[in-house]
């Protein structure tokens, strides 16, 4: 074929389609078909923008569960509804069938590399989140409350440790303090030894550690101070030392 003829029958497939726009039935189909086209996509782009409400922990297929904490909107979940539904999950991993067992497995085993960064971010920025609500919360309790304040958060953190060990503890709060108090100076001994030290920088539990390697060069400067200071006066709680001036 020459392509003087290919031109051709380009030019006259192109008359016929123009020809089309003279006719008003034509024109109205083409912009319904075209305002379909936009409105479709307008929906799918505000669909895409909704939160993922989240799955129920103990009931929904487990591998639904997995996706959503590795999902971002799993941050859009308030700081202690995200500690509880970790808290669920670790709970219903531990009484697995064989079923949801294996299901998981092969989830993990597909999972891929952005996934994991995914879910390395959600509990980061969980940490961040949980700390920078309490050190926020902690600037603004009076300073004849504060002891009593880093008694209780340490409690809570206490118990979500137990929460997310799978430990489970009958023991009352008076029992927990003495414990942690016991742990903290056994801490600050073998801190001393190692480098006379009176606080140690590395932190003294799960929390504190996972704060210091993953995500305190994440935490936003107006908060690092507060942290910093929370930490410091809940490692003294825990050591059974007063936070009063000159300690």
């Amino acid at each position: 074929m020459k392509l003087s003829d290919l031109y051709t029958g380009w030019g006259s497939s192109l008359r016929k389609q123009m020809s089309c726009l003279h006719d008003p039935r034509a024109v109205w189909t083409l912009s319904l078909s075209g305002g379909l086209v936009v409105t479709g996509g307008v929906v799918l782009a505000i669909l895409s923008m909704l939160p993922v409400p989240p799955p129920n922990v103990m009931q929904d297929e487990v591998t639904k569960v997995a996706s959503f904490v590795m999902h971002p909107d799993f941050n859009r979940l308030p700081t202690r509804e995200r500690i509880s539904f970790l808290q669920q999950f670790f709970n219903r991993f531990r009484d697995f069938d064989e079923d949801d067992a294996a299901a998981l497995a092969e989830f993990l085993a597909d999972m891929n590399y952005r996934l994991r960064q995914q879910i390395e971010e959600n509990m980061r920025q969980l940490a961040v989140d949980f700390l920078s609500e309490s050190a926020m919360a902690y600037l603004n309790v009076p300073l004849h409350e504060r002891e009593g304040f880093l008694r209780n958060l340490l409690l809570e953190m206490d118990k979500m440790g137990d929460g997310f060990s799978g430990r489970e503890r009958e023991i009352s709060d008076e029992e927990r303090i003495a414990a942690m108090n016991r742990q903290g100076k056994r801490e600050q001994e073998r801190a001393n030894r190692q480098s006379g030290s009176t606080v140690d920088p590395r932190g003294v539990n799960m929390i504190f550690n996972f704060y210091e390697t993953e995500v305190s060069g994440k935490v936003p400067a107006v908060q690092r101070g507060a942290i910093a200071r929370l930490m410091l006066d809940l490692t003294k709680i825990r050591r059974g030392q007063s936070i009063g001036p000159g300690n």
